[in-house]
């Protein structure tokens, strides 16, 4: 068996969290209502420097019903990956106001963050607010890569990749940049308690 490495999923209710999850566990899309919006966990291989790594992914449920369970998992985890829906501004806003001040409260030591961006397929599409509910939203622009380069820059996160389920666009990517990033925070977390010990 590899060395395991927990990665903590945050977002917005419906911002594609669960389908990129389960695109990268699985290897087909599933859509938001069949993804559903409970906790999950999976595990899958990714190899770091040759070396075998079981990435474990823990989907938490975005909605504040969910507060409580979720905030237990942050530190468990040696990277949180923070979503937001590039269709979906109020889910951008959210990861500076809501997802990184709830995983400093609640963290004992650092975590490394990856800012990401689901349905990237949706950007330049002429239905890409269509099944965003609530009309103020159905003439919102859709986020930039610029604004979420600069959320990751006010976030201080060490990567933001952006990504499409549905079209398997840098869905691998983030997952091996998510292990090697989960890697060295574990390892730098257990070199610090050899040496309080």
């Amino acid at each position: 068996m590899g060395t395991e490495v927990k990665a903590i999923v945050v977002g917005d209710a419906g911002c594609g969290k669960s389908c990129l999850l389960l695109r990268f566990l699985k290897g087909h899309f599933i859509t938001n209502d069949e993804a559903g919006s409970t906790f999950e966990t999976g595990t899958s291989t990714v190899f770091v420097q040759g070396q075998k790594i079981e990435l474990m992914v823990c989907d938490t449920g975005g909605s504040s019903m969910f507060d409580s369970l979720r905030q237990l998992s942050y530190n468990d985890g040696d990277v949180i990956v923070i979503c937001y829906s590039i269709t979906d501004r109020d889910s951008l806003q959210n990861v500076s106001e809501r997802w990184r001040p709830e995983m400093l409260s609640h963290v004992t030591s650092d975590r490394p963050i990856v800012l990401v961006a689901t349905k990237k397929d949706l950007r330049d599409s002429d239905l890409s607010f269509s099944s965003v509910r609530g009309s103020d939203k159905l003439h919102q622009e859709p986020v930039t890569t610029l604004e979420g380069q600069e959320m990751r820059e006010k976030l201080d996160a060490v990567d933001f990749i952006e990504c499409s389920a549905k079209q398997d666009d840098g869905v691998r990517e983030l997952f091996q940049r998510v292990a090697e990033v989960g890697l060295e925070s574990s390892r730098s977390r257990r070199k610090k308690i050899c040496r309080q010990s």
